[in-house]
């Protein structure tokens, strides 16, 4: 792709997604006005506009540095967020081997760069099949990041102010509450994961079963349930169940609402959809409902390992876990609702070392933060004195944020021991949309004459006076002077825009321009509280002289790095098969399989203890990467070196696929693709054949066509008699082929549904 056209090949794609959703809205559903729509892409620009249309990417690429082979490549400006770290190990190496098998087209059904291979399309953190994810995959990897950065924030402005323009709030509360969520911590702090997926499709599924209740069409129908299989697809279940329990709260508020018949029919068409949007999305939820439950993380949760436990993987160098303790739990946990950086923040470099003390990290605390001035207007409407006229999903939502701010209150042992609650942070996601509608639902009220003025003053001061009190009594017990610039910083700026919402709200009904200042109040907040979580640098993959000479020479073999080097994963963006494997999602008894090769089995980050290990002679490791300069086994061959790092060849590894005994026999491995080997074989007798692949129960093996006896043991493998010609090794997961097979049923139900007769719900 020339040059400029790829640097503005994300917000062309962005635009033109863009415009065909706005005229679907328009055509079928309800319209999203052009000014409204232009409004929205002002602030995406304003967000994300270098990695649309200046060439930058989103990735943390800069995070490569500081390790071989990167140890020459420039920083990037701005340098990368380190706390994103995991974008580059899990996220986007997972993108990366859908994206090539979906180029190639295969479906994504095994990752074979990663450890002895693993399953992808039961792997959620891959996304295989979220139509978000698989949009933005239409571009190279490094371009695929801002596109679908963006695509998620559109997808949160939009569904947001359609969902409360349903909730009968009027066009200017729409915008506003639109804009706080899309713009505010939940979707900004994560918006390179698939939280970030159920974060902006949370509204979408809310929205359709509003227009089910109340036009209840074909079309409305078909709404909601592509809405529903795309939220089931986003790809963190935790997060899902929890806009679930919403998303079931919101529609029995609704049903309460109608009149009998109406339940009724009302309760069969949403079970429908339930039903057809779940068959839609069993390709993917069949094989990791196989899978999770068999995950490394699965048995470390259930073993109470820290190894995959989300605190342990979030943790920073430099963190003072004396000091959390210091505080209050509670305070640890409520004050980043109000005050996102009291307690520092992990994504800046501090010269005392100590960049955040809080509970866990920012991204983890300070994700509930949908801006002063909303806050602001979300406390004014739980306010339990005064006529106060609230819509029935309005009490639902008031009392979702209240149950989760209950739930981040509890004392530290409690959570753990409730079901899917984990530490409580993922319970922000309830939290900051909540706030975002309670909000915009307040701020319809003072456009229509309320609250009283004594009420906005007083919620203002008592507001003020906890962002003060939140930021200047957590500084670092032992440092107070760590972060100052950026924690008063913050408290100034959220304290201003606190001032300023609370002079526009006292004119919004007015002055038209009061209007426009809540909501500029609450963007420029938010831009300058969260923009810099994403920051976008001009910086490519830097394919160094090393990771030049492993492609030209790896072929269907793998490699390691020693230590520190290359981590884990990080070779898989550049299309080289790495024999390590990070992922929480990974089988528990490929991680038992793979231990011994580690320096800490049961670190964060795996690393290669030793280079002779024979371990990975069985995993087809031909070659290792070091540091120039470290020490290495005589038997090992320097193979290639530059100023930054050493490659040396093991002649003692194995094909990845072969016969044994091989005597008297010759045969050629052919790889066809990730989930299918096929060899060709001229055989002395019979042989086994030998693989070395992860055997998760779904590889078959088949001679001359014909199914054989897989070998018993983690390794894919099977003997085959003396005669076979031709010899298939295949992964067919079944979760998958019948998960299809309910997708075609899904469709053929969908199609039928849309040819029944028109239903009209109450008005």
């Amino acid at each position: 792709m020339h040059e400029p056209l790829a640097s503005v090949a994300p917000g062309m794609l962005v635009l033109v997604v863009f415009v065909l959703m706005a005229g679907a809205l328009r055509r079928w559903w309800d319209p999203v006005p052009w000014r409204i729509c232009g409004l929205f892409g002002l602030v995406l620009v304003a967000f994300l506009g270098r990695a649309l249309f200046a060439g930058a990417t989103l990735l943390p690429i800069d995070g490569l540095r500081g390790r071989a082979p990167f140890l020459a490549v420039a920083p990037a400006m701005p340098h990368a967020n380190p706390l994103q770290g995991d974008l580059l190990q899990l996220v986007a190496p997972s993108l990366t081997a859908v994206q090539t098998a979906y180029a190639a087209g295969e479906w994504p059904l095994w990752n074979d760069r990663v450890g002895a291979g693993m399953p992808l399309l039961a792997d959620p953190q891959a996304q295989a099949l979220q139509p978000l994810a698989v949009l933005g995959l239409l571009l190279p990897m490094t371009a695929a990041a801002g596109a679908l950065a963006a695509l998620r924030m559109l997808t949160a402005f939009v569904f947001t102010f359609l969902l409360l323009r349903r909730m009968q709030c009027g066009e200017i509360a729409a915008v506003t509450g639109a804009l706080a969520w899309g713009c505010g911590g939940f979707v900004q702090l994560w918006l390179g994961w698939p939280l970030a997926n159920v974060a902006v499709l949370l509204p979408y599924v809310l929205y359709g079963v509003a227009m089910l209740d109340e036009r209840g069409t074909r079309r409305d129908e078909f709404l909601l349930v592509m809405a529903l299989a795309t939220f089931l697809l986003a790809g963190h279940p935790e997060a899902i169940l929890y806009g679930s329990v919403l998303t079931l709260g919101f529609a029995l508020s609704r049903w309460a609402a109608r009149s009998r018949p109406r339940r009724l029919e009302l309760t069969l068409r949403l079970t429908r959809s339930v039903i057809v949007a779940a068959l839609l999305a069993a390709p993917a939820l069949l094989p990791a409902a196989q899978l999770l439950p068999r995950s490394a993380r699965a048995q470390a949760l259930r073993s109470s390992s820290l190894r995959h436990s989300e605190r342990a993987a979030v943790e920073l160098p430099g963190h003072d876990a004396s000091a959390a303790v210091s505080f209050s739990p509670i305070a640890l946990r409520l004050v980043p609702l109000a005050a996102p950086n009291a307690f520092g923040n992990g994504r800046y470099a501090d010269p005392s070392g100590i960049e955040y003390w809080g509970w866990s990290n920012t991204n983890e605390d300070a994700s509930g933060f949908v801006g002063s001035g909303m806050l602001l207007l979300a406390l004014l409407a739980l306010r339990p004195w005064g006529a106060v006229r609230r819509r029935a999903e309005e009490r639902l939502f008031a009392a979702a944020l209240l149950i989760s701010v209950a739930v981040l209150a509890l004392p530290p042992s409690w959570p753990a021991r409730l079901p899917l609650v984990g530490q409580g942070q993922r319970v922000l996601l309830i939290a900051g949309l909540s706030c975002a509608v309670l909000g915009a639902c307040e701020l319809d009220r003072r456009l229509q004459g309320g609250p009283a003025a004594r009420d906005l003053l007083v919620g203002a001061v008592l507001l003020g006076g906890f962002v003060v009190w939140a930021t200047l009594a957590h500084a670092h017990p032992q440092h107070p002077e760590a972060m100052a610039v950026v924690r008063l910083g913050s408290m100034k700026l959220e304290l201003k825009v606190l001032a300023a919402s609370v002079l526009f709200l006292a004119f919004v009904r007015r002055y038209k321009v009061a209007r426009v200042g809540v909501a500029a109040a609450l963007v420029w907040e938010l831009l300058m509280l969260h923009g810099p979580a994403n920051p976008a640098a001009e910086l490519a993959l830097p394919r160094t002289p090393a990771v030049v000479y492993l492609s030209s020479r790896l072929g269907t073999s793998r490699m390691v790095a020693l230590g520190r080097a290359f981590p884990a994963n990080q070779p898989a963006l550049f299309g080289l098969a790495d024999a390590r494997l990070y992922n929480p999602s990974q089988p528990a008894a490929e991680d038992a399989l793979l231990a011994p090769l580690l320096v800490v089995p049961r670190g964060n980050v795996p690393e290669v203890l030793r280079p002779d290990d024979p371990l990975l002679d069985r995993l087809a490791v031909r070659y290792v990467l070091t540091e120039r300069g470290a020490p290495m086994p005589a038997a090992l061959r320097r193979a290639f070196e530059d100023d930054t790092s050493t490659v040396y060849e093991r002649a003692s590894a194995k094909s990845l696929v072969s016969i044994e005994p091989p005597q008297d026999s010759t045969w050629n491995g052919v790889r066809v693709a990730p989930e299918h080997w096929r060899v060709i074989t001229q055989l002395a007798g019979a042989r086994a054949v030998a693989a070395g692949i992860f055997q998760d129960g779904n590889w078959l093996t088949l001679a001359d066509r014909t199914a054989v006896e897989t070998a018993p043991g983690p390794w894919v493998g099977a003997s085959v008699p003396a005669k076979a010609e031709r010899v298939d090794l295949i992964y067919r997961p079944l979760a998958a082929l019948f998960g299809f097979l309910l997708a075609g049923l899904g469709i053929g139900w969908l199609l039928a549904m849309l040819g029944r007769p028109r239903y009209t719900g109450d008005p």
